[in-house]
């Protein structure tokens, strides 16, 4: 069975059946990842598959992917980021469940799980932490004319002011 998703699902029930759900999720209702980006523009496009692994137990694989736009932290200038992610995750239903998976684990206690909060979390992990543009994009910015230039009789001696300090330097000392 496959189709677009509901908010929230009986991960249980969907691993038992081998459920498949996509859809599309706009990023500005995903306050947590939004606050991480330029702006909340957007959409997360996601396909999930639940099934019982080798050892009975419901795990979510899949991929989530998206295309941000984020500050790149060298030039600070607004930039394009495309994050795609690859999910696998173990379903539990408690805290002590979850700590005799060998992989990552979502605890569910209440029997439903957002999908939307699963695939935000998944962006979360997948952003870089300093985005960059990459090394044949970045262009740094031109500051000709930005600064005047120092001319005059100073002009090779950035330093010359502190000759003043220096010949009242042994003043006042005893």
């Amino acid at each position: 069975m496959s189709g677009l998703s509901p908010n929230s699902v009986d991960p249980w029930r969907f691993a038992d059946a081998g459920t498949a759900v996509r859809g599309e999720i706009a990023v500005s209702g995903m306050s947590r990842l939004a606050s991480l980006l330029r702006n909340d523009s957007g959409g997360v496009t996601y396909e999930l598959f639940f099934a019982l692994d080798e050892q009975n137990l419901p795990v979510i694989t899949g991929r989530v992917a998206a295309v941000f736009e984020v500050v790149c932290q060298r030039c600070l200038e607004p930039m394009p980021l495309e994050v795609a992610s690859e999910v696998r995750v173990a379903i539990a239903g408690s805290a002590a469940a979850a700590s005799s998976v060998a992989f990552d684990t979502v605890i569910v206690e209440d029997k439903r799980l957002s999908l939307a909060a699963l695939v935000e979390d998944e962006l979360i992990l997948a952003l870089p932490t300093a985005p960059l543009h990459a090394p044949g994009e970045f262009r740094p910015p031109d500051y000709a004319g930005a600064v005047e230039p120092v001319v005059g009789k100073d002009a090779n001696r950035p330093f010359a002011g502190l000759s003043t300090l220096k010949s009242g330097a042994g003043r006042g000392r005893s």
